[in-house]
């Protein structure tokens, strides 16, 4: 071999050995680097899990949110008992509570039929327990014109009820069954129907097409709602989207307090089934129709105190009276709230003739034109709303009298 292969030899051994030296130079320095960053991300770890122990680290969502999975769970574990949430917590608390105070109401009714067999008619419907002493409230609608009523508790315990009272103008009806079978926990407490507002949750309890101790839920959908049924007319009823069925009726409507707020009693249907427009009546009339039944075995209602007529156009012309609408005041009863506030009759009798009759009129008596500033054109609705007010209360009535407008402030009495 020549000098200059060996010399070349040599140069090309060096050049792969010094390469084959950086490679496992570099080898090992990037081995004990990956250590050593895996090292001291390990003390990161460990300083910052010690810094935030028993706190919690945010976790970033694509969204740009942020949770804080302990605090979920936290909340979860608060919210959620039993599997339950919040919402369904509260009915399943109101429905413990007060289930117990709801009762299945049974009537029978005896007709003759078409070949004078007499033939039982039976009826079913709700009530609930408002007294240690075996009060029970349910709808006139459900025991009118029963000859036999039987309640049965929740316990399956069942009684003959006597019936206290009723009224048809606000369809409530008082029952009442022996005060030793009463627990004082069933006794359901009342709440106070003035302060609902519209939203509120709302829980209906009853025996729909007989099915004992049934629960529904929704919320109060509006309040103060004019309600006419074939039988009667009803003021200032509560509205609610909670299923209300045949069998509900006279049973209670409760608030997330497990307060009775409403009397469940008619429904809104096409079909004769709950299609979310049922009606209440508020607790606080009930309870001032309850208690007269309880005490007096009817309602004592004010009255008006006075004889009148409504006006029309074409009476306000021929008497030459001053408005064309109005209730003009015939007589005044002696001793009545509208002698004492100063309301006047008439004096001065016109008579009045067409094809059929005669009429006569005390054309000069007050006119009733409005009661507490709401406009009043017929003597019958004056009347309804006169009747359902307390016995007490103050009212204003805005009056016509010689041409001028005054109003005079009455008590209302019975």
């Amino acid at each position: 071999m020549s000098r200059i292969s060996v010399t070349a030899t040599v140069i090309i051994s060096a050049i792969i050995g010094a390469a084959v030296g950086c490679a496992i130079s570099f080898f090992i320095f990037q081995n004990n680097l990956d250590k050593e960053i895996k090292t001291q991300l390990a003390n990161v770890t460990n300083q910052e899990a010690t810094q935030n122990q028993g706190q919690s680290i945010p976790v970033s969502y694509d969204n740009g949110s942020t949770i804080d999975p302990t605090k979920a769970a936290d909340n979860s574990q608060d919210t959620l008992v039993n599997g339950l949430d919040p919402t369904e917590q509260v009915v399943t608390q109101v429905y413990s509570a007060l289930s117990p105070s709801v009762v299945h109401v049974s009537t029978t009714q005896y007709y003759r039929n078409f070949f004078f067999q007499i033939v039982p008619q039976e009826g079913t419907g709700s009530g609930f327990i408002i007294s240690e002493e075996g009060y029970i409230l349910t709808n006139n609608h459900v025991v009118q014109g029963a000859q036999e009523i039987t309640v049965r508790l929740s316990s399956g315990d069942e009684f003959t009820a006597e019936l206290v009272g009723t009224d048809q103008m606000t369809d409530i009806a008082v029952l009442k069954i022996p005060k030793e079978d009463i627990d004082p926990s069933w006794v359901a407490p009342l709440g106070n129907s003035d302060a609902l507002i519209v939203g509120q949750r709302a829980i209906a309890i009853g025996n729909p097409f007989g099915l004992d101790s049934t629960v529904t839920a929704g919320v109060i959908s509006a309040l103060n709602r004019p309600v006419s049924t074939q039988d009667t007319s009803y003021e200032n009823m509560i509205q609610t989207d909670a299923s209300i069925n045949p069998g509900n009726s006279g049973g209670p409507l409760i608030n997330s307090s497990g307060e009775v707020i409403g009397i469940n009693t008619v429904i809104f249907s096409q079909s004769g089934g709950s299609q979310g427009i049922n009606f209440a009546i508020p607790v606080n009339a009930a309870k001032r129709v309850s208690n007269d039944l309880i005490e007096f075995g009817r309602v004592k209602r004010p009255s008006l105190g006075f004889a009148g007529f409504t006006i029309r156009p074409n009476l306000a012309q021929a008497l030459e009276l001053p408005v064309k609408y109005g209730v003009l005041v015939q007589d005044i009863e002696n001793g009545s709230a509208a002698e004492q506030a100063g309301l006047q009759g008439g004096t001065e009798r016109v008579v009045l003739q067409d094809q059929f009759r005669q009429y006569s009129f005390y054309r000069d008596g007050d006119i009733i034109i409005a009661l507490n500033g709401e406009k009043i054109d017929d003597l019958t609705v004056l009347s309804g709303k006169i009747v359902r007010m307390p016995i007490g209360t103050a009212v204003t009535l805005t009056i016509m009298r010689g041409g001028e407008q005054m109003d005079i402030q009455m008590t209302l009495a019975e």
